[in-house]
C-alpha cells in the first residue's frame, strides 16, 4: 500500500510543477507579446484612435443611397408579414384536426 500512496504523491507533484511552469510561461509568452512599449487599452481609446486600423472598404453610403437600402429592407420584411384581409373568416380548422387526441 504505501508504495502505491508514495507514487500518487510523486505523481501528483510532478503534475503540479509541470502546471506551475506552463503558467510561468504563459505569462512569459504574453509579457514578450505585449512588448515593453505596449500602451494600455483606455490609452488607445483616450486618443485618436487605433493607428493599426483597417480603413472600410466600401466608401459610408450617400442619403440617397440610404433611403433606397431601406426601402429595400422594408420590401424584403413585408415580404415575409401575412395580413389577412378585412373580411377574413376565423378558423378553428387546424386546431379540430387534433381535436381526437385530447379525448
Amino acid at each position: 500500500m504505501s508504495v502505491n500512496r508514495r507514487t500518487t504523491k510523486v505523481f501528483a507533484s510532478l503534475l503540479l510543477v509541470v502546471a506551475v511552469a506552463l503558467v510561468a510561461v504563459a505569462i512569459g509568452v504574453h509579457a514578450v507579446a505585449a512588448g515593453v512599449g505596449a500602451r494600455p487599452v483606455g490609452s488607445i481609446a483616450a486618443s485618436q484612435g487605433n493607428p493599426n486600423a483597417v480603413p472600410p472598404i466600401l466608401r459610408p453610403a450617400t442619403a440617397s443611397e440610404l433611403a433606397r437600402i431601406r426601402l429595400v429592407e422594408a420590401q424584403e420584411a413585408a415580404a415575409f408579414a401575412y395580413h389577412p384581409p378585412a373580411n377574413a373568416r376565423y378558423s378553428l380548422a387546424e386546431m379540430n384536426a387534433y381535436a381526437h387526441a385530447g379525448r
